[in-house]
């Protein structure tokens, strides 16, 4: 991780293991980006820092060549910071994944039923667990209803134990919504047993405790890891479901060991979960919204009627008393 000023151009902090994926800035500091990562990898890396002004999310930049090293990297800004993630570059760069994608949205178009959600969610976990080679692939919602739930192991193995599972599940969410329900964004658990790599702060303008919020790569808490190790997990992909603006559920891609999926696999994973999410939205019923009495006069009210009838109306609406307000 390399943490840049808000101009992108000086690296005011790293992380303890940036000086072995960056020799050049091994013992300085204040280092220049470009001096850092190379010009052109640095360049690609301020591209995508102007991109990330006009977005909320975090913003991906694959396949940067930063010496001998080929890497991804997630940009996202704070007030004064940019943070860059930087990770081994995933995939071969062809269009096999382009490929992947196309092949999966088309089988869940083709599953795609308003009156049977279930089926679209049991599919979907399925194409995750394969496509992306995760162990196991849960699909629930947040108010637990068990028909709707979807999940899918690769090896065939059936749930091991939904008492355990559930609380264990709910307790992976519950650490989601204190920290990333509000961005919306996944949460990457690579290695829940690996060891953590220390902040170096270089210089007396990096004094203030750097916001990881938005990092997707940041450490594991200890609630997690316990929660992790009932599922019999070391790593983990968590996507949100939401519907109309509010959080459903969600999609946790579970595996056995260490796994670090590629930006490319994530960002498909991300595209399903929006299919997901727009078809729950015609599928479930609306939540019901409250009418305002005045709304409702003027629906049913028309301009003829009986002349008694709209005597009435115009009494009604000029009474200081009557409770039903007009606007």
């Amino acid at each position: 991780m390399l943490v840049c000023d808000r101009n992108g151009v000086f690296v005011r902090r790293r992380s303890a293991n940036a000086d072995e994926i960056f020799p050049g800035m091994k013992g300085k500091e204040g280092v220049d980006l470009a001096d850092a990562v190379g010009a052109k990898a640095a360049h690609g890396l301020r591209n995508a820092m102007a991109k990330t002004s006009a977005c909320a999310r975090s913003v991906l930049a694959p396949r940067l060549r930063a010496g001998e090293a080929l890497l991804d990297a997630v940009v996202h800004r704070t007030p004064n910071e940019f943070i860059i993630e930087f990770e081994p570059a995933g995939g071969d760069g062809t269009v096999s994944q382009v490929d992947l994608a196309r092949l999966i949205l088309d089988r869940l178009s083709g599953l795609a039923s308003p009156d049977k959600p279930q089926k679209l969610l049991a599919a979907a976990a399925r194409l995750l667990s394969v496509g992306l080679h995760f162990d196991r692939v849960m699909i629930a919602p947040l108010d637990d209803r068990p028909e709707l739930h979807a999940n899918y192991s690769l090896d065939n193995e059936p749930a091991r134990n939904a008492a355990i599972d559930g609380p264990a599940l709910q307790g992976l969410m519950a650490d989601y919504l204190d920290d990333f329900h509000p961005l919306r964004q996944s949460r990457t658990i690579h290695d829940a047993d690996g060891a953590a790599n220390c902040i170096l702060s270089e210089g007396s303008l990096s004094d203030a405790p750097l916001d990881l919020s938005r990092a997707m790569l940041r450490g594991v808490s200890g609630a997690e890891k316990a929660c992790l190790m009932r599922l019999g997990a070391r790593a983990c992909l968590l996507l949100p479901i939401t519907v109309d603006g509010d959080l459903w559920g969600y999609v946790a891609c579970l595996n056995r060991g260490a796994v670090l999926p590629s930006l490319e696999s994530r960002a498909i994973a991300e595209l399903v979960v929006a299919f997901l999410s727009l078809h729950l939205r015609i599928a479930l019923p609306p939540a019901p919204r409250p009418i305002r009495a005045g709304f409702l006069i003027a629906a049913t009210s028309t301009k003829g009627g009986s002349r008694r009838a709209r005597k009435e109306r115009r009494a009604r609406e000029n009474d200081p008393r009557s409770p039903i307000l007009l606007d």
